[in-house]
């Protein structure tokens, strides 16, 4: 069964104040605030307001924030039947804050130590989303690998805030110490999108 959320309109209102919002960080709240009051299932508020309470230290009023846009993303997804859908694909817009809500909850995991919670979370997207376009398995092989959320930042974040090319080169030499958590995703890959893919070619 393959999920694709309904369509919020408050995405555009969103959109428009990332895009341009340049005054303070109370301002900046305020406005998400009353995002989420509007529409509380529309997650890329909760992420914004994540980011900035965890520049100001705030991280304990981060963590619930966090938690609230996990569990409503959770019950978004499951919905009646409280089952995993087989699919959450990237390519369907309207997924997408959902994706980067798992997403931001598996790196909370993985800032707290937390590696097994962490490493679960980012298996799970990977199934979720095998074309992985936010390249959440580079951050489950550093989890598998014992890396800090901060080293893996420090290690492969370019000063302009890209990935840096090295870490390609590090998935490659890395990859196979840790086939096996990745054989569920590959199997999954290669079924919905090449029959004949060479995983080298990754």
């Amino acid at each position: 069964m393959e999920f694709v959320d309904k369509d919020h309109p408050i995405a555009e209102q969103f959109y428009e104040f990332d895009e341009n919002f340049q005054g303070s960080s109370k301002e900046a709240k305020r406005r998400l605030k009353e995002m989420i009051s509007k529409d509380p299932d529309y997650m890329d508020p909760y992420l914004s307001f994540l980011e900035i309470l965890e520049q100001e230290g705030k991280y304990v009023e981060a963590e619930t924030v966090i938690d609230e846009a996990y569990e409503r993303t959770i019950a978004i997804i499951k919905g009646t039947t409280g089952e995993w859908p087989t699919l959450l694909e990237w390519g369907w817009f309207e997924n997408r804050h959902l994706l980067r809500a798992l997403a931001a909850k598996g790196e909370s995991y993985w800032k707290a130590n937390k590696a097994a919670e962490a490493a679960d979370l980012f298996g799970r997207l990977l199934w979720l989303c095998p074309s992985d376009n936010m390249g959440i398995r580079y951050m489950l092989l550093a989890v598998l690998d014992g890396m800090s959320s901060e080293e893996f930042d420090t290690r492969f974040t370019t000063k302009e805030g890209f990935a840096d090319p090295s870490m390609d080169s590090w998935w490659e030499a890395s990859y196979q110490r840790h086939r096996k958590e990745f054989e569920k995703w590959e199997f999954i890959y290669k079924a919905h999108y090449a029959e004949d893919f060479d995983w080298g070619s990754v």
